[in-house]
C-alpha cells in the first residue's frame, strides 16, 4: 500500500492507536461482563437446582411460585447483561468500522480543491465519491448505533 499511496498509508496508519485503545477497553469490559454473566447464570442454575432436587418440600409448602419467582429474577438479571453485551458488541463493530471511514472522509474534504478536481490535484489521492461514501457510512452507522441502543433500553 506504501508503494500506491504514501499518503493513503500513513492517513491509515493515523487510525491504529485509536482502533487499539478502543480494543482494549472492550477487551477488558467483555471480561468482566463475561464473568458477571455466568456468575449470575450459575445463581440461577442453582436455584433451580435446589427446588428440583427438594420437590416434595417444594410442593408440601406450596412454593413453587416463589422458586419460580426467583429463578426469573435471575434470569432477568442474567438476560440485562446480555443485553450490555449486545450493546457493547454493537457500538464496538459500529466504531470500528466508523473511526476509518471518519478519518478518510474529513481528510478528503480537507483537501482544498473542488471535487471535480480532487483527483487529480490533491496530495491526499481521495476523490469526492470516496468521502461521500465514507460520510453517508458513517452516518448509516450512527443511525444503527442509536437504533441499536434505544431497542436494548
Amino acid at each position: 500500500m506504501f508503494a500506491a499511496s504514501w499518503q493513503l498509508t500513513i492517513l491509515t496508519f493515523v487510525t491504529f492507536p485509536i482502533i487499539t485503545i478502543i480494543s482494549k477497553w472492550y477487551g477488558n469490559y467483555m471480561r468482566l461482563l463475561s464473568k458477571l454473566m455466568q456468575k449470575k447464570l450459575a445463581d440461577g442454575n442453582s436455584v433451580s437446582e435446589a427446588a428440583l432436587s427438594s420437590m416434595a418440600t417444594v410442593r408440601s409448602f406450596d412454593a413453587a411460585e416463589s422458586e419460580l419467582k426467583e429463578f426469573e429474577e435471575y434470569m432477568q438479571k442474567y438476560l440485562n447483561l446480555q443485553r450490555k453485551n449486545a450493546v457493547a458488541f454493537g457500538s464496538f463493530i459500529t466504531i470500528l468500522d466508523a473511526v476509518p471511514q471518519l478519518v478518510y472522509a474529513v481528510a478528503g474534504k480537507n483537501s482544498g480543491y473542488p471535487p471535480c478536481l480532487s483527483l487529480v490535484l490533491s496530495p491526499c489521492p481521495l476523490t469526492y465519491n470516496t468521502c461521500r461514501f465514507a460520510s453517508c457510512n458513517f452516518i448509516i452507522q450512527c443511525f444503527t448505533a442509536v437504533c441499536l441502543f434505544a431497542t436494548a433500553t
